[in-house]
């Protein structure tokens, strides 16, 4: 993917200092992806989804059927969570732009067949909000990922880095969904069901807000510029029309 240039709106130049700078969202991105990938090889090795054991979110009738749907899932989501922190990362979207290509199409097929086979296990929760609420998780996780790959095919990469922020705090929708189960077991009187529920919404709707507070309070470089524009001062010798 070519990077984006800027230019200062006086001299038409190119203004190194903003493209330079690293995105200061990476070192969280790092952080997340690794407590992610963490959690996902804790959760394989404490639940044997080779058995006929019922884990799984039962659409099949066979037990080991829906294991195996729900292992292929977290195999899948593994790898977006590896060259999740590459593809942000700029000296090597600028260096070795072939690795960065090679990186976004291995997210965008994971993240899709992830997606995929997301879906019968989400139509299969025990409750229609929780399954709406992954359901819908589910498909705009694919929706993003997949504007995020057209937009990039157009050239648009204003759009792309929009879409992939998007289909990538979609991707950290896991971590989000542990943390509201932890606060809500520690704090909270809920049940089980109740908490199941909330945490199917809540999850991916924190990562989409922070991911919309991080898009509208940085410029395409993700250099900090705040929420409030500034209004631009008019040009000497300017008079505004008047009625």
């Amino acid at each position: 993917m070519p990077d984006i240039i800027f230019t200062d709106i006086k001299t038409k130049k190119f203004n190194h200092n903003i493209i330079d700078k690293t995105p200061t969202l990476l070192i969280p991105i790092c952080i997340l992806s690794t407590l992610s990938i963490h959690l996902t090889i804790s959760y394989l090795t404490t639940h044997n989804l080779l058995s006929d054991t019922p884990i799984a979110s039962p659409f099949f009738a066979k037990p080991a059927i829906n294991n195996y749907i729900l292992l292929i899932h977290i195999l899948l989501s593994i790898p977006p969570c590896v060259v999740g922190p590459l593809l942000f990362h700029k000296p090597i979207r600028k260096r070795h732009l072939n690795m960065h290509r090679l990186c976004g199409k291995i997210y965008v097929l994971c993240c899709l067949c992830a997606a995929f086979t997301a879906l019968p296990l989400a139509f299969a929760q025990s409750s229609i909000t929780a399954a709406t609420g992954i359901t819908t998780m589910t498909s705009l996780w694919a929706m993003t990922t997949w504007l995020s790959y057209t937009s990039i095919r157009a050239k648009d990469i204003i759009a792309h880095r929009k879409w992939i922020i998007r289909s990538y705090s979609l991707t950290m929708a896991f971590i989000s969904g542990k943390i509201w189960l932890y606060v809500m077991n520690e704090f909270t009187i809920l049940n089980e069901l109740t908490q199941k529920d909330i945490k199917s919404w809540a999850g991916w709707i924190t990562c989409l807000i922070i991911a919309e507070i991080w898009l509208r309070s940085t410029n395409n470089g993700g250099v900090w510029k705040g929420f409030i524009s500034r209004k631009v001062a008019p040009r000497a010798g300017f008079e505004p029309a008047t009625k």
